[in-house]
């Protein structure tokens, strides 16, 4: 099987994807590449292979622990769990269709070992008549669409503009992105507003202030949709405002901004540590009931729980186990992909 479907929502809304660096995704996306390629989808549990073929090389030690939490190891064997569900379902689906495919021949050809050409004159006789047809069809169809579509978005009946609170988050969102880059749609820009009810608009601009300064553009307004609850998080928004404004002194501006530092590390470690207990329990096979546990309380407060992606159902799930360790219920991301 040459490829596979791709969930970009889940990927940007993982827990585990956003701890990584960089250069640990690229080498955890290419060890799902490699595993979806072998015979069992799996990978030799060797730390030499995986740092070659993640191409992370001499720094596969740092972020061994990290890497190999998201497989598990069987029989001297990693599997990731949600890829071996994809490969498993495609192995299905393209076995029953070559069963199928050699049901409907056997049954129109029965034995004889050449199709019968008079067979299939006819039909052939009137393809092209039927060709055209669709193809006007189709045309007809995509023409009235357009007049659809250039009736909503014409001048006569305008979307009422952003209030004050919701534009300049707008507008802090849109230099954060590349130079021609067009604004964010009100849709996003509500999605991060709600996301992060306890800060205010001034603090989502003054974090898209710092965000633009320390990090490159990204590539779509859901990048920040998947990382704003985390990052403007009640504990370390109030990091943020107790630093608010920085003393005249630069030595003691200085010393500030290192207890800030400190505390935001000690941030970054506690989620390190809650990633390594989520290992823990993958491991030892108890998170899957905490994940069912879960699951069904969201699914008691969601009428539409059912028909949302599975990955995005996990996560939300992951979320909530999490908070078990944070001492938080369900994490703001958590609710923004549980309201999506």
């Amino acid at each position: 099987m040459k490829s596979f479907l791709f969930d970009v929502d889940a990927w940007l809304s993982s827990t585990a994807v956003s701890a990584m660096t960089a250069d640990e995704e690229r080498g955890y996306l290419r060890l799902l590449l490699h595993a979806w390629k072998q015979p069992d989808c799996g990978l030799p549990d060797d730390d030499g292979t995986l740092a070659t073929l993640s191409l992370i090389g001499a720094r596969w030690k740092r972020s061994a622990a990290k890497l190999r939490a998201c497989f598990q190891s069987r029989e001297g064997r990693l599997y990731n769990r949600r890829l071996l569900e994809e490969w498993e379902y495609q192995r299905r689906y393209h076995s029953e269709r070559a069963t199928a495919g050699a049901k409907g021949a056997a049954k129109r050809w029965g034995n004889r070992s050449e199709p019968d050409s008079s067979a299939i004159a006819e039909p052939l006789a009137k393809l092209s008549k039927n060709v055209e047809n669709r193809w006007l069809f189709d045309a007809r169809a995509k023409s009235e669409e357009r007049r659809a579509t250039a009736a909503a978005n014409s001048p006569s009946s305008p979307s009422p503009p952003l209030d004050a609170d919701l534009a300049q988050i707008a507008e802090a969102l849109h230099g954060c992105m590349a130079p021609g880059a067009l604004p964010p749609d009100e849709a996003i820009v509500r999605q991060i507003a709600a996301a992060v009810p306890h800060a205010s608009a001034e603090d989502v601009a003054e974090w898209a202030q710092r965000f633009r300064r320390r990090r490159k553009p990204p590539e779509s307004y859901g990048f920040f949709a998947a990382i704003v609850a985390e990052e403007l998080s009640p504990k370390r928004l109030a990091l943020i405002r107790t630093a608010r404004p920085m003393p005249e002194d630069p030595k003691a501006e200085e010393e500030q901004r290192a207890a800030l530092e400190r505390d935001l590390a000690a941030e970054a470690e506690e989620r390190l540590r809650v990633d390594a207990e989520i290992a823990r329990r993958e491991a030892a096979g108890t998170l899957e009931a905490d994940l069912k546990r879960h699951e069904g309380e969201a699914r008691a407060a969601d009428p539409l729980w059912d028909r949302k992606p599975v990955g995005l159902r996990r996560e939300v799930a992951l979320a909530g186990v999490r908070g078990e360790f944070t001492r938080e219920r369900l994490s703001p991301l958590g609710l923004l992909v549980l309201n999506r």
